[in-house]
């Protein structure tokens, strides 16, 4: 319990090096993105399309148009990323 609250604590005067680090113990054994199998091209394409559909109108909202823009270049490029390594992979 101590050394459980000593890391809460430390955390807020950590340096960022340290922080990662905590972070990758704690995540080690956990599947990273690309070794979660299963999801085809159409499916990730299909997900950032919802994404868009959503994150668009948002990003428009919250930030105006220059967020909406750099929002849907940043999907447009995730969408081509998969497209591009679907491609590569056969």
């Amino acid at each position: 319990m101590i050394e459980h609250q000593h890391t809460h604590w430390s955390r807020l005067s950590a340096s960022p090096h340290a922080v990662r680090r905590e972070a990758e113990r704690r995540c080690q054994g956990m599947p990273m993105a690309d070794e979660r199998e299963g999801l085809t091209l159409e499916q990730k394409l299909k997900s950032i399309g919802a994404c868009a559909f959503f994150a668009i109108p948002f990003a428009g909202y919250c930030f105006g148009t220059t967020g909406a823009v750099v929002t849907a270049l940043l999907l447009i490029a995730g969408a081509v990323t998969e497209w591009v390594l679907a491609r590569r992979q056969g």
